[in-house]
């Protein structure tokens, strides 16, 4: 999925319509503080901890 990519809450969402609605893709165990997006990597913080996904926000690794 490409489009908008948004925190809120404890989960992160995706809008493929220019925000007219969203869906969830991902939860994370805190509240996620900074997104970063690029074609191919994205990047949320929770707390001190970065989390990496390669594959549009469906799954989240640890970066350690």
């Amino acid at each position: 999925k490409s489009g908008l990519y948004g925190l809120s809450g404890s989960s992160l969402y995706n809008s493929s319509n220019s925000g007219k609605t969203w869906t969830k893709q991902s939860g994370f165990k805190g509240t996620p503080g900074i997104l970063s997006v690029s074609d191919q990597l994205m990047l949320v913080t929770v707390g001190s901890d970065i989390y990496t996904s390669k594959n549009k926000g469906k799954s989240f690794k640890k970066f350690s």
